[in-house]
């Protein structure tokens, strides 16, 4: 029999189509994206959700890391659901919230809205900053800057996590209730680009 000794709830926020039930999907599998969506589809509820690719619904996602458990709360990023997204936020006390950017889309008004949700519930933020293959140098350094912009604008800063060192500043920012950084990951769920950071996180 399974004894989990601690489950970590981590609450899954970012603008639709941003990739994060994609990142979910990857994670919980261990398996890539084939850049279609596969990924996404071990973790979406319903037919339409599978059809068009969008949450409508709250989904939870567990994976087992040596008997501890990772629960994924993947919230929905279309406008319309925002009302789901504020509730699944408050009511499922997450201990960390994950905010996904896709560096295709950049920052959109449900991004800021999302960032300034978890801030005002005082939830310990990371960000993903997804499908980098997707955009060029130019565009992803137009994104992240206006980011780490409107970070210094909610009294934080970003924290870019390229490397193992800036890994373990990067887990102590969490634990750290004065901590004003905000770490920032690259990845891609297609390539397997920053993945591997991502998962040691």
């Amino acid at each position: 029999m399974l004894i989990v000794k601690q489950e970590v709830k981590i609450a899954v926020v970012g603008h639709v189509d941003s990739g994060k039930s994609t990142t979910v999907g990857v994670l919980i599998s261990d398996k890539l994206d084939d850049g279609n969506g596969k990924a996404r589809e071990t973790i979406l509820k319903h037919k339409h959700e599978k059809e068009s690719g969008r949450s409508s619904s709250i989904s939870i996602n567990h994976k087992i890391i040596n008997n501890n458990a990772i629960t994924f709360i993947d919230l929905c990023g279309h406008e319309k659901y925002l009302k789901s997204t504020v509730l699944g936020l408050t009511n499922s006390f997450s201990d960390y919230s994950m905010l996904v950017i896709g560096a295709n889309r950049g920052i959109t008004d449900i991004t800021k809205q999302h960032l300034i949700l978890s801030l005002s519930l005082k939830v310990p933020i990371f960000t993903i900053l997804t499908k980098v293959d997707l955009c060029s140098d130019h565009v992803y350094n137009q994104i992240y800057s206006k980011y780490t912009k409107l970070l210094k604008e909610t009294g934080f800063k970003g924290y870019f996590v390229n490397n193992e060192q800036r890994l373990k500043n990067a887990i102590n920012f969490l634990t750290d209730t004065k901590n004003k950084k905000i770490p920032i990951f690259n990845i891609s769920n297609k390539t397997g680009e920053g993945l591997e950071l991502m998962k040691q996180f």
